[in-house]
């Protein structure tokens, strides 16, 4: 499955503690996130899915994800509910994120990395 990962403005990366959650934009998208650590995007930090302002918002108050240092950086995506678990797992089981969770037993859905 195709994805469209989101950027920000001028299409560049979103700092995850700058992010304005409380923007419109924000109003009912569901799908999927991948969080990295400074300029290296092989240093996942936590990737999830759900109603991506509920989500980012824990993230942004989740000591153990903002241990990994000020600068860290989200891109998410929206995907159909029915497909939320498979694009975790694929994610998951591609990039590795520092901070895990266990995911159940689901077959992968493969996407485009961010």
């Amino acid at each position: 499955m195709y994805i469209d990962w989101c950027k920000c403005i001028l299409q560049s990366r979103c700092r995850l503690n700058s992010l304005n959650l409380k923007n419109d934009y924000f109003d009912n998208r569901i799908g999927v996130y991948v969080i990295w650590s400074g300029n290296d995007k092989s240093k996942i930090v936590s990737i999830g899915r759900g109603i991506i302002r509920d989500e980012l918002v824990k993230m942004k108050n989740n000591k153990s994800v903002q241990d990994y240092g000020p600068d860290l950086f989200v891109t998410w995506a929206e995907i159909p509910k029915d497909s939320l678990e498979g694009v975790e797992a694929y994610l998951c089981s591609k990039l590795n994120p520092l901070d895990h969770h266990t995911t159940k037993s689901v077959d992968l859905i493969d996407v485009n990395l961010p």
